[in-house]
């Protein structure tokens, strides 16, 4: 499921719960009409994937990351995409440790979903910074960079 920044533009993160959730009910309506991270039937995990633009609302990530786990919704596997240019923030870097050590937040565990993952997709250029891809390192997960392709001609 991938989220883009209108998403975590707004103040509000269960407008953003809503419509995610809605999106993957509308995927599999007569299976999983919740739109549950974890499907009812086949036990599949969705993952939660934020566009390039989500490291510049770090703190309605976050926001909306503890949310779904309020919900008792909370994807195990997480994924952020970015140009690898704003650290990260002492708010997310927390969500980022709470999300891999979840079962030790205390609360209702489903001890049968298997353990959670964090990934830092880094598209690495030119102007990405070596400080934002040590934050991300010290952050936890797992950071991959993705160079640029080039087109060779004949």
């Amino acid at each position: 499921m991938r989220i883009d920044a209108g998403f975590l533009a707004t103040s509000d993160p269960l407008p953003a719960i809503e419509a995610i959730c809605i999106a993957i009910a509308e995927a599999d309506p007569t299976n999983n009409p919740c739109g549950l991270f974890c499907h009812p039937l086949t036990e599949a995990e969705t993952t939660l994937v934020f566009g390039a633009d989500a490291m510049q609302h770090q703190q309605a990530l976050a926001r909306l990351v503890e949310e779904f786990y309020i919900s008792c919704n909370h994807p195990l596997h997480i994924q952020v995409e970015t140009a690898a240019t704003n650290a990260v923030t002492a708010a997310l870097c927390e969500q980022v440790r709470r999300h891999l050590n979840y079962r030790e937040q205390g609360g209702y565990i489903d001890e049968s979903r298997p353990a959670s993952s964090w990934l830092w997709r880094c598209d690495h250029d030119k102007s990405s910074s070596a400080a934002a891809l040590d934050s991300y390192r010290t952050a936890g997960g797992t950071v991959t960079l993705v160079q640029p392709s080039t087109q060779v001609k004949r």
